[in-house]
């Protein structure tokens, strides 16, 4: 579903993907390496896709920050769709730049199944289309053709199942999702104005600022005060630490650092140009060559402004309110600015070592932060809290003699949760579907904080430790 609308995305893949671990083995874990493997996949593309126009050292060093970053890390390792999303728009991106290199290959027939995949992972897939616009620009016409018709064609059979539902439905499906997205009833007498903040998620990614995890979790909003003082000060979360701050402080240097020398490189690149005497036909070659001397990198810097001015649009078209998964279309193409900056600076000894210092700090910043946020959000949604709770409940089903369809339960959590996932795990992982419901006709649960106070009636039953949470019986 979209946002816990009516409307579907546009087609099965999602949980066609989702569901090719269960084809080997029943075990949750399973999926979480899954979506690990294709986190590790969009790195490597990236690295591949950008070794030609950047060059093996720069490409490296880009996807090494790219693999560490916190961002990249924590949206890789969790079994959802929208990071799904990342792993297929690394590879249209890899076969649009490979598609510049040759035109001719069959690179064509992987871009348009990988461009046609994104709607079924995520409705921000146009950011993605807009942003490889200008990478495709002036080669479009030396595709091959053939190739590319086959890459259409078997996108095509991806949305055989839409079409057939559609036309049962009347377009039911269509109907609903502009409705959602773009209809009047979406807007709010106060319309949200957060996706101006879009950009500053952008630049959250190119840094180790991870206050929208500590603060808000794994999703929901973030209030930009509270952020603020939490990136300085810390938070209960992630207290303050003075090497943490270092580590933020180099994140920020590094990116300025590299933003520096791209620019500094494009300026001595323009320079050069306009020097160059247009009647001299060997005055190109006799000019000293530019630090980054190469082909014009203007086409990806075009397309990095692209992705980020067009995920502001969308969001304004659709009067979203910015959650981070929102802006992650962003990301691979923001960071170019680490690939550009590497190849201007490593010409330089000095600048090159300290670029690689800052990096290293950031890298080991990055671990630590991943870490950090990965156990507070696992503490409190992971499956270790999922099996607890549902031993919980079999338990006491158990100890009062009852078969467990004669054990309805009530979950409710003093932090963002989902009551479906319980259900998914005890349904999935454990063949042992309990009965959910949203009234307390049966068994009643809490499952909050530990550091918040219990609540009442829970001391007529044993309290259930799990790490930073606490689940209490009501009833």
């Amino acid at each position: 579903m979209i946002t816990s609308g009516a409307a579907k995305l546009p087609g099965p893949f999602s949980y066609w993907l989702a569901a090719f671990p269960q084809l080997f083995t029943r075990a949750p874990e399973a999926g979480n390496v899954f979506f690990e493997l294709l986190g590790a996949a969009s790195v490597w593309m990236f690295w591949y896709g950008l070794r030609r126009p950047f060059g093996d050292a720069a490409a490296t060093f880009a996807a090494a920050l790219l693999a560490f970053s916190p961002w990249s890390a924590l949206f890789g390792d969790r079994v959802w769709n929208p990071n799904a999303f990342l792993c297929f728009e690394g590879l249209a991106l890899l076969a649009v730049i490979k598609l510049r290199e040759r035109p001719e290959s069959a690179w064509a027939a992987v871009l348009p199944v990988a461009c046609l995949v994104l709607p079924q992972l995520h409705s921000s897939a146009p950011v993605v289309w807009l942003a490889l616009v200008p990478l495709a620009y002036g080669h479009v016409r030396r595709w091959n053709r053939r190739y590319l018709a086959l890459g259409l064609a078997l996108a095509a059979l991806l949305y055989i199942p839409l079409a057939i539902h559609e036309a049962q439905t009347g377009f039911g499906n269509t109907r609903a999702f502009i409705a959602e997205t773009v209809g009047g009833h979406k807007k709010t007498t106060g319309m949200t104005l957060s996706f101006l903040l879009s950009p500053v998620y952008s630049l959250r990614f190119l840094t180790l600022d991870v206050t929208y995890h500590e603060l808000s979790g794994y999703w929901g909003g973030l209030y930009e005060p509270a952020a603020w003082r939490a990136l300085w000060h810390g938070s209960p979360p992630r207290p303050f630490h003075p090497l943490r701050l270092l580590a933020l402080i180099a994140s920020g240097l590094l990116l300025l650092l590299a933003a520096a020398a791209t620019v500094r490189a494009a300026l001595a690149r323009r320079g050069q140009a306009s020097h160059v005497s247009p009647t001299s036909p060997t005055a190109a070659a006799d000019t000293p060559r530019a630090p980054d001397a190469g082909q014009s990198l203007r086409p990806f810097a075009i397309a990095a402004l692209v992705a980020v001015v067009a995920n502001v649009a969308l969001l304004a078209v659709t009067s979203k309110q910015v959650f981070a998964h929102y802006v992650t279309p962003t990301l691979p193409f923001v960071f170019f600015v680490f690939a550009a900056g590497a190849r201007a600076a490593f010409a330089d000894r000095r600048l090159k070592v300290a670029l690689l210092a800052f990096a290293a700090i950031v890298c080991v910043g990055g671990v630590e932060a991943t870490l950090s946020i990965s156990r507070r959000v696992d503490g409190r949604n992971g499956l270790a809290v999922h099996r607890a709770v549902a031993r919980r409940v079999l338990d006491d089903c158990t100890a009062q003699g009852r078969a467990l369809p004669d054990c309805p339960a009530r979950l409710d959590f003093g932090f963002p949760a989902m009551l479906y996932t319980h259900g998914i795990f005890a349904r999935v992982a454990l063949a042992t579907p309990i009965r959910w419901e949203t009234n307390p006709n049966g068994f009643a649960y809490r499952l909050q904080k530990r550091e918040d106070p219990p609540p009442p009636g829970a001391s007529a039953f044993p309290t259930t430790a799990l790490g930073p949470v606490n689940l209490y019986r009501l009833k």
